[in-house]
């Protein structure tokens, strides 16, 4: 994971990429906790903007599983931004001509890092927010839907329904907390 006091080098390096694409991906990695190719696949039919939800098809998801998570403000205000620049492509992170999903490569992370000085992976940041929202107190349960986990063990997460609506709050408050930790707000992440 990438250490709280080394978010606001990593956010520099980041913001500082001149692939908007690029830094739109990771700001979505680190506020979502989505795996890579369940972010690089999204469609901009799984977004719902009014709503405030994006939904990752059981397809797609590594637990087989369909995946709805709340969005903050900060994403959708992110999401909005991505619309205008995807022109028509299908999906929020098209690769080029636009006909296919982008395809992460470490060059691009390479490059960070040596800008930066802070090793990184997609997956660090899964763990970076992951973390941050156990750090926040999100309650187990919460956790693991945030997460999209699934323990067949578990015998009380059958009878456990989380929604939605219910993680909202939490969500809300891991992107507050980065965006505080980041030192900038909404307008200034994605000028």
């Amino acid at each position: 994971m990438i250490p709280e006091h080394k978010l606001p080098a990593w956010y520099q390096a980041v913001i500082s990429h001149r692939d908007t694409k690029v830094r739109d991906y990771l700001l979505f990695l680190l506020f979502t906790g989505l795996r890579r190719t369940e972010a690089a696949t999204l469609k901009w039919e799984d977004v719902d903007l009014e709503g405030k939800v994006l939904t990752i098809r059981s397809e797609v998801a590594k637990n087989h599983h369909e995946h709805r998570l709340p969005l903050s403000e900060f994403l959708c205000a992110l999401l909005r931004q991505r619309k205008g620049k995807t022109q028509d492509s299908e999906y929020v992170f098209p690769g080029r001509g636009n006909k296919h999903h982008m395809v992460d490569s470490d060059h691009v992370y390479h490059g960070m890092v040596a800008s930066s000085g802070i090793k990184f992976t997609p997956h660090d940041l899964r763990r970076t927010f992951l973390t941050t929202a156990e750090m926040l107190e999100v309650p187990h349960y919460a956790l693991k839907k945030l997460a999209n986990h699934v323990s067949r063990q578990d015998v009380t997460s059958g009878y456990i329904v989380v929604t939605v609506e219910r993680i909202r709050i939490y969500m809300d408050r891991i992107s507050d907390h980065f965006l505080k930790v980041l030192g900038v707000d909404v307008t200034g992440l994605l000028s």
